[in-house]
């Protein structure tokens, strides 16, 4: 039986994951790393197939680096947020989605209108106007992603608070009461908001920090470890940010 050898790098896609196979006369083993791309030595004499299946076996580690690096790459977004009040003419970016924020004198309806924030009256009603719509805006994601943990958890949608405090990101009464949420957490993104919302999510079945309970974090967001790191890390530039 013959198998294809690799003689010249090779593009190929696995599992969605673009690698670029390249032989390698120094490798005595199949080597998968990460750099501007993923790229798979492979030495002399090994076939092609038994490369692909290497790297078909390694799918989940190269989801989880693509991951770590978006979080990475999307602390950027909240550095230009951070240096003042936000103004008129400036965009911000809430859940992943970057917003042109426009004033207009007189009187209309204050909305999110596609990638655009429009806010109508004085300058003096802007900072107010704004916030609310921030809010509001957050209320509506926050529910829809509780709603949805809470049915892989099999519980009922408890009440939602929006509130913004520097003491936590959230907070939640396993009594069945309410989950409140920081609306701060827009501007993290969205993976570090879903974090959240799931760990407050878990706290509806474990009112504690044991390992029964990161297991239920863990079955909503398994890269938790991750985002936890992230914000613990960046959490004080998303209190920088004035809303």
């Amino acid at each position: 039986m013959i198998f294809s050898r690799i003689i010249k790098p090779q593009e190929i896609d696995i599992n969605g994951i673009m690698v670029s196979f390249q032989p390698s006369s120094r490798a005595s083993r199949l080597i998968l790393r990460y750099k501007n791309g993923f790229i798979c030595s492979v030495p002399h004499g090994c076939a092609l197939s038994r490369a692909r299946e290497f790297a078909t076996q390694q799918t989940a580690w190269m989801v989880n680096i693509q991951q770590k690096l978006q979080i990475r790459q999307q602390i950027s977004h909240i550095q230009p947020q951070m240096q003042s009040q936000i103004q008129p003419g400036q965009s911000i970016i809430l859940y992943g989605v970057e917003y042109q924020i426009t004033q207009t004198e007189g009187r209309g309806v204050n909305k999110i209108d596609g990638q655009h924030i429009v806010i109508f009256g004085a300058q003096s009603l802007f900072r107010g106007r704004l916030r609310r719509l921030i809010y509001d805006h957050a209320d509506q994601i926050f529910r829809q992603t509780i709603q949805k943990y809470c049915a892989i958890l099999g519980m009922p949608c408890p009440p939602l608070v929006v509130r913004d405090t520097h003491s936590r990101w959230g907070s939640c009464r396993n009594d069945g009461g309410r989950i409140s949420l920081s609306p701060r957490l827009l501007f993290a993104p969205p993976e570090i908001c879903d974090y959240v919302i799931a760990h407050e999510c878990a706290h509806l079945l474990q009112a504690n920090h044991s390992d029964k309970f990161w297991a239920v974090v863990g079955k909503i967001d398994p890269l938790y470890t991750t985002h936890r790191q992230w914000l613990k890390k960046n959490g004080d530039a998303l209190l920088k940010i004035s809303i």
